[in-house]
């Protein structure tokens, strides 16, 4: 028989486990919902161990019982009974403002991001759950930041951010994603850096094309992330993959430096072929990897070495692709 110490030794484990499993992103982000909105459940369970005698829960503690319910839960996408909470938040652009610094924490809440109307700074409506900290300082040098708050219950839809920046501000924007999806377009903004830490939620992802050089830091999840740059760009971007798929769509005349390193998660990346191309792969991990027909071997072996185009050496607004770290993943040029 399990005894009433052992329960408690088996909780702590599994919620244990269960936490660095969330924080490194391997949790789907149906699991996560559920276990935001049904936790209670487990609590009851482990209460129920306590007071009933042992003879009496079955073969199993109803601890487990209790987790796998929400497991069924996070699979049929039940959502628990939820209060609708609504908050807005508008700022004007001040009129010697010259730069935008921007820090947007997301977390379970389904978000998107876009271009604002003129004249506004920052718009945002958030409803189902309230941030725990939004504002906007400055009046040169402007500085937004938007942290995530607590999950709170709600009833009916689900909770949603609809967040919108100024896109005539040269901008630092730096948005950390959760468990729940996001849409970033940011195709009309004036980016000179930006950063994107992606969680365990789907992320669709657009970034500028022909304005200014800007770099780019992205860190993709375990959710699957699908990017596109827009035609013209002149970008610097450093790309880390985990688990999850990422699908990256260069657009035409774009200047590109890209270092990407991989994990886990398979990696397709769209190139203009009629671009001047150079892939160096410095490493070839596990996994396969696939490279168009229309690039020559210049060096190296296996599925290591150096790819060009033949319009390479003529120069101009070339795509530069190091991959410096690959995984087990599978990593596909086309």
């Amino acid at each position: 028989m399990i005894s009433t110490r052992q329960i408690v030794a088996y909780a702590l484990v599994a919620l244990g486990a269960l936490w660095l499993l969330i924080e490194v992103g391997f949790v789907p982000p149906s699991l996560t919902r559920a276990l935001l909105e049904w936790w209670p459940l487990l609590l009851i369970g482990l209460g129920l161990d306590f007071v009933l005698p042992a003879n009496k829960r079955g073969p199993l503690p109803i601890t487990v019982y209790a987790a796998t319910g929400i497991l069924l839960i996070s699979l049929f996408g039940i959502s628990a009974p939820k209060a609708v909470t609504e908050q807005e938040f508008q700022r004007p652009i001040p009129p010697d403002a010259r730069s935008l610094t921007a820090l947007i924490e997301l977390g379970a809440v389904r978000s998107n991001i876009q271009a604002a109307e003129p004249g506004t700074a920052v718009e945002a409506e958030f409803e189902g759950q309230s941030p725990s900290k939004v504002e906007l300082t400055g009046t040169t040098d402007l500085q937004f930041e938007l942290r995530r708050g607590r999950p709170t219950l709600q009833f009916g839809r689900r909770a949603s951010w609809d967040i919108e920046l100024t896109p005539t501000l040269p901008t630092a924007l730096d948005v950390r994603s959760g468990s729940g999806s996001a849409q970033l377009d940011l195709g009309q903004f004036d980016l000179t850096a930006f950063t994107l830490d992606a969680g365990s939620g789907s992320t669709d992802l657009t970034l500028p094309g022909g304005g200014r050089y800007y770099r780019a830091d992205i860190e993709a999840g375990s959710g699957r992330l699908d990017a596109r740059v827009e035609a013209g760009a002149s970008l610097d971007l450093a790309l880390q993959t985990r688990s999850g798929s990422v699908n990256l769509q260069v657009g035409e005349g774009t200047d590109l430096q890209l270092h990407l390193a991989t994990r886990s998660g398979a990696v397709t990346i769209d190139l203009p072929d009629n671009a001047p191309i150079r892939i160096e792969i410095l490493d070839d991990g596990s996994g396969r990897v696939r490279v168009p027909d229309y690039l020559t071997r210049r060096s190296g072996n296996g599925d290591t070495g150096v790819w060009q185009s033949d319009s390479f050496e003529r120069g101009g607004r070339v795509i530069n692709v190091t991959v410096v770290e690959a995984g087990s993943g599978s990593i596909t040029f086309r």
